[in-house]
């Protein structure tokens, strides 16, 4: 779902107060420090950044999913902030690769578009498959050639040796 203020979206997107929603987060998940739980909700923001950047419907896993899931219990919360960010209900369906096969599509094509919009790969530790998606920069794909950490300007669909620099 595209919103045609992005500003305004960002804004409420990056300062919304999630506290509460981070507070239930950290009590079901004691085995992550602060450092970790700031970095998640980072990605959380950004999760709803880029979906509401595009008219595609991504697909999300693990623990953002989770986040995701738990902010939709504080339902006054999540229905304020989906319609001060973007105008309207964000609905979030749970799928299974068995009823939705293109699950996996939808969340390769957020990877994606989460690389074009903020100019860097997805934390691999957040995002699962996103570095097998991406590689490593600095180390030599299954061609040989070199990962290039901007990867997402000389290809336009990031798939394929397309993101790989021939260093002969």
């Amino acid at each position: 779902m595209k919103t045609n203020d992005l500003e305004k979206m960002k804004n409420v997107i990056h300062s919304y107060d999630l506290s509460k929603v981070m507070d239930a987060f950290k009590t079901s998940h004691p085995e992550y420090d602060a450092a970790k739980i700031a970095r998640i909700e980072t990605e959380f923001r950004r999760f709803f950044e880029v979906c509401g950047s595009s008219d595609l419907k991504y697909g999300t896993i693990d623990t953002i999913d989770e986040l995701l899931h738990t902010f939709i219990l504080f339902t006054r919360d999540y229905v304020d902030f989906c319609d001060k960010a973007f105008g309207e209900y964000l609905h979030h369906t749970p799928m299974s690769i068995e009823k939705e096969p293109k699950l996996p599509i939808m969340y390769i094509r957020f990877l994606i578009d989460y690389a074009r919009t903020f100019k860097q790969y997805p934390p691999f530790d957040i995002w699962p498959l996103s570095q097998d998606l991406f590689g490593k920069p600095g180390e030599s794909g299954p061609d040989g050639c070199e990962v290039v950490s901007d990867c997402f300007i000389c290809s336009d669909c990031f798939i394929g040796s397309d993101c790989y620099i021939d260093k002969g």
